[in-house]
């Protein structure tokens, strides 16, 4: 075999290769493609309300940005556009596990996922596992470890899912007024709570266990309201979540006005979410001082 034979043969070889790869890759794409159909399939067997809980367990805002050049975000609304979104947020075995815990039938839809991955990925699956995507859909990372577990405590308690809409709510709706102390805050985030939830689930300076709440919503969750001027607000704010935690309040949501007057707000926010408090981070200012008019009398 000549010189310029090898070369031919080694290029053929080459192109072979990668002609392979081209190819493997195209039916992986295919496949993640035909599982992310199937996921809206299965996602379209929850109600809508079992959809928003779905969010609301693996922290899925369901407020979108339609126009990337505007900072005014809307809400999802219809069923198909809540499960499309989710199908493009969650993993199929996240998918999987939520309908097995709402008892929605998935038998079916993993039988057609487990027939495309015979024929697109070519490997026989002996049985069904986490791992059968390794490689072609990423793992779960480790903020949601043990969303399996509260999807169960969810369905089974819907303050949980009210608290986190709630939230977005106020993330993506509420626009805070300048304010010259904590009062003037706790003011408008009382009177809009009331127009949102309706003044029998409001209430205010409620005792709950030892403590007095600022607000209590539903007459179970407390919560507590933060001007952050500084360390010391956060602390005590800290120092309050805690008492009523060790009250045994299991319902606990922390709002703060953020002024910009506080660089290391981000780490006290950490430890308070460790503490098993729901926290809602506003965006506001304060107003600016009422300038002295100086009177000067000529004589």
């Amino acid at each position: 075999m000549g010189f310029l034979d090898k070369i031919g043969n080694g290029f053929k070889k080459v192109t072979e290769t990668t002609k392979n790869l081209a190819e493997q890759q195209a039916k992986k794409i295919r496949y993640r493609n035909e599982v992310r159909k199937l996921k809206i399939q299965l996602l379209m067997r929850f109600t809508k309300d079992q959809l928003e809980q779905l969010a609301a367990i693996y922290h899925i805002s369901l407020y979108i940005y339609p126009d990337p050049l505007s900072d005014r975000a809307v809400r999802l609304r219809s069923k198909v556009d809540i499960a499309e979104h989710l199908a493009d947020k969650l993993y199929y075995n996240d998918v999987l596990e939520a309908a097995h815990r709402f008892k929605i039938n998935y038998s079916d839809i993993d039988s057609e996922r487990q027939r495309l991955y015979e024929s697109l990925i070519g490997v026989k699956e002996s049985q069904r596992s986490i791992t059968h995507e390794k490689g072609i859909i990423p793992q779960r990372v480790s903020e949601n470890k043990g969303a399996t577990q509260e999807i169960q405590q969810v369905t089974q308690d819907p303050y949980l899912t009210a608290m986190w809409q709630l939230r977005e709510i106020l993330i993506h709706e509420f626009e805070p007024q300048p304010v010259r102390d904590e009062l003037e805050f706790k003011s408008q985030i009382l009177q809009y709570l009331i127009a949102k939830l309706g003044r029998e689930n409001v209430a205010q300076e409620v005792m709950m266990g030892s403590r007095k709440v600022d607000i209590v919503l539903w007459r179970s969750v407390a919560v507590e309201l933060k001007l952050a001027r500084g360390q010391q607000s956060l602390t005590n704010l800290i120092g309050e979540v805690v008492k009523l935690k060790r009250a045994g309040v299991p319902y606990v949501m922390s709002i703060i006005l953020d002024v910009g007057r506080y660089p290391n707000l981000h780490q006290d926010i950490q430890d308070i979410n460790e503490l098993g408090v729901m926290t809602v981070v506003l965006k506001g200012r304060m107003k600016e001082p009422k300038k002295k008019k100086v009177t000067v009398e000529f004589k």
